[in-house]
């Protein structure tokens, strides 16, 4: 099985059988972080259920020996009768180190599938600048590996609208201001229209945010390394200060004036306070016990919201939410999301 090299968009089941939405029902959105697909009976079966119209999908597996050495991406696509796109993150170096459980010698990544149309050459990606150095320290992790954290996005064609659809996945393995440059730097590429104001319409992204340092986490300096603000944001989960901090803020404030780190982020700051999510930031847990009994066990003193699905909003916006849920599925340590958004 040839493997998608990095920084290529591979085109995923393109003979898929289009759909068009009925102007009276809602447009269903997912995002989904599937754990590499080695529960993959299970996610297929949670899928099939949910009955989407776009797929946000994080960590699938193509060619991995911990996963039969399966196209999960193929596999998804081909199922639900779905079309769109897939980058590879992370090229998963075989090697003895893994063990059976993280065995490599494929790849995985994110995707977008759908089965509405999609517009022509509209798909494209960001690499996010590296705030873990994965090629240096994917050994002593177990994981040896090139690539790095990466998104994806295509745009759908929904009663003569445009809607421009983005997974991602930002790194684990730092701080809660890596994560942020990681989500703001993208963002004026995501919002850019090339000059036409009519590009698309609305966006939504989903994806795995890693917004997990807070309870104990705080005090794990292996995994979280360089975080000055493990401590300073005591009180609230890290999901409860990215809503106050980053898409939510009061009086005009901004983090590109507060901290000095993150001055060069104007534009991309600016652009998530349009951007909402629906979920409680404090109950809305996504990370999914039931997989094995480590995330049972680590559930009694830990959880938080992973996983988020936002939108553009504004004063006349093109979506509204009109439904929302968290579903542990059992097929992977995340959830599964679903909202639904009612169009004008």
């Amino acid at each position: 099985m040839a493997l998608p090299p990095l920084d290529s968009i591979v085109d995923v089941n393109s003979e898929y059988t289009r759909t068009v939405i009925d102007s009276n029902r809602p447009l269903r959105v997912a995002t989904f972080n599937v754990e590499r697909g080695y529960y993959l009976e299970k996610v297929l079966k949670e899928l099939v259920i949910a009955d989407v119209d776009v797929l946000l999908l994080q960590e699938l597996d193509i060619a991995c020996k911990r996963t039969g050495e399966v196209d999960v991406v193929k596999e998804l696509a081909m199922a639900l009768n779905m079309g769109g796109v897939f980058i590879t993150e992370f090229e998963e170096l075989d090697d003895p180190v893994r063990g059976d459980r993280r065995a490599g010698g494929g790849v995985h990544g994110n995707a977008v599938l759908t089965r509405l149309p999609i517009r022509s050459n509209s798909s494209g990606f960001f690499r996010h600048s590296p705030q873990y150095d994965w090629e240096t320290n994917g050994y002593s992790e177990g994981q040896p590996r090139g690539g790095g954290r990466v998104s994806l996005w295509i745009d759908i064609e929904v009663n003569k609208s445009i809607v421009r659809c983005v997974t991602t996945h930002l790194e684990n393995k730092c701080g809660i201001l890596g994560r942020v440059r990681q989500f703001a730097e993208m963002l004026p590429t995501l919002f850019s229209v090339d000059g036409d104001s009519k590009s698309f319409d609305a966006m939504v992204i989903g994806g795995d945010l890693n917004t997990l340092n807070h309870g104990v986490v705080r005090f794990d300096f292996f995994s979280q390394p360089g975080d000055r603000l493990r401590f300073s944001t005591i009180g609230l989960s890290e999901a409860e200060w990215w809503s106050r901090n980053v898409f939510q803020t009061a009086d005009g404030r901004n983090l590109y004036n507060e901290i000095d780190e993150l001055s060069d982020l104007k534009e991309g700051l600016t652009l998530a306070q349009r951007l909402r999510d629906p979920f409680d930031k404090t109950t809305g847990y996504t990370m999914d016990s039931q997989t094995n009994w480590t995330l049972w066990a680590r559930s009694f003193l830990y959880n938080g919201k992973l996983d988020w699905i936002l939108c553009t909003h504004g004063t006349d916006p093109l979506l509204t939410i009109s439904a929302k849920s968290i579903i542990e599925t059992g097929g992977s340590d995340h959830c599964l999301l679903l909202v639904d958004f009612a169009m004008k």
